[in-house]
C-alpha cells in the first residue's frame, strides 16, 4: 500500500472540482432564456419548420424587418392564436437582455433559413 501525502489528495480533489465545474458551464446554453421565452422559442421554431406555415412566417420576419405593423399583423394572426401568444412574448423583450438576445438568436437563425 503506498502512502499518498495530504497535499496531493486534495489537489486531486481540487482538479476534479474544477472539471465538473467547466462541464457543467459547458452543458449551459450560451443565453439561458425564462421558461416563458423557451416555451415562446419552441412554438416559434416549431411554426418556421411546417412548410405550410414557412413561407408566412418568412413573410412575418421580412414585415418585421420593414416595421410594416399592418403585415406584421396579419402575419401573426395567420399563424394562430398559440403562434400569436408566442409572438407576443418576443415582442415584449428588452432585446439587450438575455431573453431578448436568445429569441434574437433564434429568429436570425430562422431568418437565413428564408433567404
Amino acid at each position: 500500500m503506498t502512502i499518498v501525502p495530504f497535499s496531493e489528495v486534495r489537489e486531486v480533489k481540487t482538479m476534479r472540482i474544477a472539471v465538473v465545474l467547466a462541464l457543467a458551464l459547458l452543458a449551459m446554453p450560451a443565453h439561458a432564456a425564462s421558461p416563458e421565452v423557451e416555451a415562446a422559442i419552441k412554438t416559434i421554431r416549431a411554426v418556421a419548420a411546417d412548410p405550410n406555415l414557412q413561407k408566412t412566417f418568412c413573410a412575418l420576419l421580412a414585415a418585421d424587418e420593414k416595421d410594416d405593423p399592418n403585415a406584421k399583423a396579419a402575419n401573426v394572426k395567420q399563424l394562430g392564436s398559440k403562434f400569436q401568444s408566442a409572438w407576443d412574448v418576443v415582442e415584449k423583450l428588452d432585446e439587450n437582455s438575455a431573453d431578448g438576445q436568445a429569441v434574437a438568436e433564434v429568429l436570425d437563425e430562422l431568418d437565413d433559413k428564408c433567404r
